[in-house]
C-alpha cells in the first residue's frame, strides 16, 4: 500500500519514526548506476522516490475535525455540552450538505459529534467560527506551514482562507467553501508531518516543537559531540482548559464501543485519536482503485501525560477507522513494550 507514517515524542519534537511506502532499495545510488535500475525506480508508477510523509500533501479529511474543536472551545463558540441535530445533512444555500451517516445522527453533543465523526454538526461549528478563525487555528497547530524539520524536501501544503483565495485564484471566498473545508475537504491539503505536529501540541498542552530527527552529532576521530536540543516555535494562546476538554474528546474516539477508532485501542494503556477518511473523488470510486479515499488516523498516547503521538495515511485505503488505526495500534503496542508499559509479545 502506498503512504506513510510520523511517529513523535510530543515533549520534545524528536522523531521516532518517519515511514514512506513503497520504498527502494538505496543501495542502487552507490556508485555506478544501471540504467535499467535508474528506470525502474525513475518510472515506477508507485512513485517510490516520493517521501511521502513530509512531501506529499491529502486532504485532511475528518482528522480536521481536532482542530475545529480546539477552535470552537477556544473561541468559546461552543462547550462540551452543545448539542446540535444531524438529519444526515445540512442545509446551506438551499443545498443540502451531506453526512456520512444518511439517516442522521440526530440531536448530538460534541463528544458524540466527535467519537461517531458526524458532518453534520462540525459543518454547523465551521460556521460559527468562519474560515479566517479556521485557518488562523489550524496554522497555529503546524497545518499548511514548513515546520522546518532538518531533512530537505518537505511540503507547505495549504489551509485556505480568504486572502489566500484572493492571492492564489484572483476569487473571493464563498461561505459554502467553508462547509467543505469544516471536514478538511475542498482547498485543505497538508503533510502527515504537520498532523503529527498537530496531534502532539494537542497532547503536550500548546507547545509546538520543531520535528527534528538528529538528536547528535559525533566526530569518530576526536570524540566531540554537537548536541541538538528541543526547540520549541511557539506556544499557543489558548486556555490551558481547552487541552484537556480535546483530549478527553479524542479519547471517547478510541475507547467508546461507537467509536471510529476502537481498532487503536490498547489494554491499560489509554489511547486518544480521531479517524480520518479523505475524499478524493466524487465519482468512479467504484471503478478505480486510485480514486477511492485515503485513510487517515491521528493519537496520542497515555491521554493524560502521552509519551508519542503520530499520524498514519494509507492512500485511497478507504476508512481510517479500519484501515489506518490497526497500523497505529502495531506502532503503540511496538512502543510501550519497548518501555515495559506492556507484557512482552508472546512467543
Amino acid at each position: 500500500r502506498r503512504g506513510a507514517v510520523v511517529v513523535l515524542d510530543p515533549k520534545s519534537g524528536e522523531i521516532l519514526a518517519l515511514a514512506s511506502a513503497p520504498s527502494f532499495d538505496a543501495n542502487v545510488f552507490s556508485g555506478a548506476m544501471l540504467a535499467m535500475d535508474w528506470q525502474k525506480i525513475s518510472q515506477n508508477k508507485e512513485h517510490p522516490l516520493r517521501n511521502r510523509a513530509i512531501g506529499e500533501v491529502y486532504p485532511a479529511g475528518s482528522t480536521f475535525k481536532l482542530i475545529l474543536t480546539v477552535a470552537a472551545l477556544a473561541e468559546k463558540k461552543i462547550t462540551p455540552s452543545t448539542v446540535l441535530n444531524c438529519p444526515g445533512y445540512y442545509m446551506f444555500a438551499g443545498r443540502p450538505y451531506r453526512c456520512h451517516k444518511r439517516t442522521g445522527h440526530g440531536a448530538v453533543d460534541l463528544k458524540r459529534a466527535l467519537t461517531v465523526s458526524c458532518n453534520a454538526y462540525y459543518y454547523q461549528v465551521g460556521q460559527m467560527l468562519g474560515i479566517d478563525t479556521i485557518n488562523r487555528y489550524a496554522e497555529m497547530l503546524g497545518l499548511g506551514t514548513i515546520t522546518g524539520i532538518d531533512i530537505p524536501g518537505e511540503k507547505q501544503g495549504i489551509v485556505p482562507s480568504t486572502s489566500w483565495k484572493l492571492k492564489a485564484l484572483g476569487e473571493r471566498w464563498y461561505p459554502g467553501e467553508t462547509v467543505s473545508a469544516s471536514i478538511g475537504q475542498g482547498y485543505v491539503a497538508i503533510t502527515p508531518l504537520q498532523m503529527a505536529v498537530a496531534a502532539a501540541t494537542i497532547a503536550n498542552g500548546g507547545t509546538v516543537y520543531r520535528p527534528h530527527v538528529v538528536r547528535q552529532i559525533v566526530n569518530p576521530a576526536s570524540g566531540k559531540t554537537i548536541d541538538f536540543s528541543p526547540e520549541v516555535l511557539r506556544r499557543l494562546p489558548i486556555s490551558e482548559s481547552v487541552w484537556p476538554q480535546v483530549r478527553d474528546l479524542a479519547s471517547g474516539v478510541v475507547n467508546l464501543k461507537d467509536g471510529t477508532g476502537t481498532k487503536a485501542a490498547l489494554p491499560g494503556i489509554l489511547v486518544a485519536g480521531k479517524t480520518g477518511t479523505a475524499q478524493v473523488a466524487a465519482l468512479g470510486k467504484d471503478t478505480n482503485p486510485d480514486l477511492n479515499d485515503h485513510a487517515w488516523f491521528v493519537a496520542f498516547a497515555p491521554k493524560d501525560d502521552a509519551k508519542i503521538a503520530l499520524a498514519v495515511i494509507v492512500e485511497n485505503g478507504g476508512h481510517g477507522g479500519s484501515t489506518s488505526a490497526p497500523i497505529a495500534r502495531l506502532i503503540f503496542e511496538k512502543f510501550f513494550r519497548k518501555l515495559g508499559m506492556l507484557p512482552p509479545e508472546p512467543i
